[in-house]
């Protein structure tokens, strides 16, 4: 396995210490190699034979002792690439890609935080609204009671005539507090949403004084995204209130 130095960062797929020792064991075979190498060319030196420059067997030497310094050439260009000091400037870039890791992870765990607040705030959302539909089923049912046992004391205390108008009456008076009783809810559910969206809104507002920088310098895209969400939740409790407004308006207009 090979590796080629540069002065920018790179990506690194294994393991810090796998690789940090697979570089030592390439930097020192590289150097048994040049070892080897000075010691063969020291070799044919030392017995080179003194013959004629005709002698074939010198011609061969010679060639081979070109072949060697030339491999020793490439031995020692091919060892820059793998001195100590770039180990050094790997394991900087390692520290930089581990603490981007960490900010990562970092930013998964507030994510996973604010999805769990998120949940925890449906749920009991969703309490809060199935409480109220049982208190609304047991409100019917008590009406329901009372219908029953009011048309029989009517049935029994009155003639044939007056039952009919007296139900008739009966049952406008309980539609009518059914829609009190419906105007209530809807009027608290309107109010603690609009708790809820302010208190949202004073949410935001804490992570954008949290994240304001300088003027001159630019937004990031948390910022950015902030502010949208800032926006939105304003324009939501506006549209809330006003909605709310709307309603009691018509329901004034009824009662008169």
């Amino acid at each position: 396995m090979s590796y080629y130095y540069t002065n920018t960062p790179f990506e690194v797929d294994q393991d810090t210490a796998t690789l940090e020792e697979e570089l030592k064991k390439e930097i020192q075979a590289a150097r048994v190699l040049r070892d080897t190498l000075n010691l063969e060319l020291s070799e044919v030196a030392r017995n080179k034979p003194k013959v004629d420059i005709q002698d074939k067997e010198k011609v061969a030497l010679v060639v081979k002792l070109l072949e060697l310094e030339c491999r020793n050439s490439k031995t020692r260009e091919l060892q820059k690439d793998y001195e100590f000091e770039d180990v050094d400037e790997l394991k900087d870039n390692i520290f930089i890609l581990e603490g981007q890791e960490k900010k990562e992870e970092s930013d998964n765990f507030k994510e996973v935080i604010r999805n769990h607040k998120l949940k925890d705030d449906q749920e009991f959302e969703l309490l809060e609204l199935e409480r109220e539909e049982k208190e609304i089923k047991e409100e019917i049912e008590k009406l329901e009671r009372e219908n029953e046992a009011e048309k029989t004391i009517a049935i029994r205390t009155t003639n044939p005539d007056q039952v009919e108008e007296l139900m008739d009456l009966f049952q406008e008076m309980k539609c009518s507090e059914l829609a009190i009783l419906d105007q209530e809810r809807v009027k608290k559910y309107f109010e603690d949403y609009i708790a809820y969206v302010e208190t949202k809104i004073e949410d935001a507002r804490e992570e954008h004084r949290a994240l304001c920088q300088p003027v001159d310098h630019p937004q990031t895209q948390e910022q950015i995204e902030t502010e949208k969400a800032l926006t939105v939740a304003l324009g939501e409790l506006a549209w809330e209130k006003k909605h709310r407004r709307h309603y009691e308006l018509e329901n004034m207009k009824k009662e008169i």
